[in-house]
């Protein structure tokens, strides 16, 4: 068995169709292009929201930003039709309703996490809705934000932007490793895992456990869950001797722990 490290990058094992397609850091540059189109997008509508309700302020960049990441998993529930039970009464449940029907009512929790955007100006009117509905009909946008990751993709897009003031601004050239504060450790060293190179990870990982073992998946860096969401669909592969409900119940409880410095991508991967 080859190790992760070594050059030749793939079991010794594989055949050659197993072997890793070296187009996809290709695809993933693109795709993260387009994320980074529809983070732009967004804030162009924060914006403007902002701009004709004088009255309503934006506190902290955090906050900023958390209306960002809501209106892209809102768009992400409206691709799916799905609207989280615990969203129905509430102004991210009447949005919902407005830009996508009908809509699916969903019991899980993900509704729960679910940052709301019921803050300052962002109001369901009509100005937010017919921008939303846009961005669903464009072209590529059912593959973009079908991506079960595509927040995590948005937020790291907005620690892009961060990280290039801190270059902009000459910091990393001035500040020595004490000086930096662990609040700008995300900024300064946060890259998310491409799914290519997480499915390598795990599938190789895998490959060496047997369905009836008993399996811990550890991430000291969860990052906005990358490798958890390719662990878990790859285990529940692994599990199909058992009922989905039993087997996805012993993944979330006993199987996949995971910790980051960083909380906004704790909330994200959870």
């Amino acid at each position: 068995m080859t190790q992760l490290g070594d050059n030749s990058f793939v079991s010794k094992t594989r055949k050659p169709s197993d072997q890793i397609i070296f187009s996809e850091p290709k695809l993933h540059d693109q795709q993260l292009a387009s994320v980074r189109r529809l983070v732009l997008q967004l804030k162009e509508i924060v914006d403007g929201l902002i701009k004709a309700c004088p009255g309503a302020v934006i506190e902290r960049k955090s906050q900023y930003e958390e209306n960002i990441l809501a209106l892209v998993a809102l768009l992400a529930l409206a691709q799916r039709r799905i609207l989280p039970i615990d969203l129905k009464d509430q102004l991210p449940g009447a949005i919902l309703s407005q830009i996508a029907s009908p809509m699916t009512l969903d019991e899980s929790q993900f509704g729960r996490r679910l940052t709301g955007i019921a803050n300052g100006c962002l109001t369901a009117g009509p100005e937010l809705i017919s921008a939303l509905k846009a961005i669903l009909l464009e072209p590529g946008s059912q593959e973009l934000l079908g991506d079960s990751m595509i927040v995590g993709w948005a937020y790291q897009c907005l620690i892009f932007e961060s990280r290039n003031s801190f270059a902009d601004r000459g910091r990393f050239q001035q500040l020595s490793a004490r000086d930096i504060a662990v609040s700008d450790l995300p900024v300064l060293t946060q890259w998310f895992t491409p799914e290519w190179i997480s499915s390598f990870l795990v599938s190789e990982t895998f490959r060496l456990l047997d369905a009836k073992d008993d399996v811990s998946i550890i991430d000291p860096c969860l990052g906005a869950g990358h490798i958890f969401v390719e662990a878990l669909k790859q285990r529940l592969k692994q599990l199909g001797h058992v009922s989905p409900s039993d087997a996805l119940a012993r993944i979330l409880t006993q199987e996949l722990f995971g910790c980051d410095i960083d909380k906004k991508v704790v909330e994200i991967a959870g």
